[in-house]
């Protein structure tokens, strides 16, 4: 990653932006408005928001990116839904509700087995989605 990537960050709500973090740290489901302020200072990309999210708390927010969106929707990712926030809660709703099936114990334990090390609930649901688009 270079300077100018960092260029991109736009810190004038810095301690909004603190606050919504601390908020995804302690396991708190942030809101539409909270993604889009999360969204507007980092280059407009909720890929990327979706990758710091779950970088800090991994249990609680999935990665979020085009071959995932093209798995789950069928859509190409330039579509609008792809970028709207609330596509996002959608989809950590859709793995929670994955996380309670009754076999989902067993694709976990595979999913662990095939990456070779633990890794988040999330995680494992959305490297087969990945995978599969």
């Amino acid at each position: 990653m270079d300077a100018d990537h960092f260029k991109k960050i736009d810190l004038t709500a810095a301690d909004d932006l603190i606050k919504i973090f601390n908020k995804a740290k302690q396991g708190h489901r942030l809101t539409v408005p909270e993604l889009q302020t999360l969204k507007s200072a980092f280059n407009n990309s909720l890929v990327g928001v979706s990758k710091l999210l779950h970088f800090i708390h991994p249990e609680h927010y999935a990665i979020w990116d085009s071959r995932v969106f093209r798995f789950l929707s069928g859509n190409e990712p330039h579509n609008f839904a792809f970028k709207r926030p609330e596509t996002y809660l959608e989809y950590l709703t859709l793995l929670d509700e994955l996380k309670n099936e009754a076999v989902f114990e067993s694709f976990y334990r595979l999913m662990q087995d095939k990456v070779g090390y633990q890794i988040s609930a999330y995680r494992a649901l959305e490297l087969a989605f990945f995978k599969g688009g």
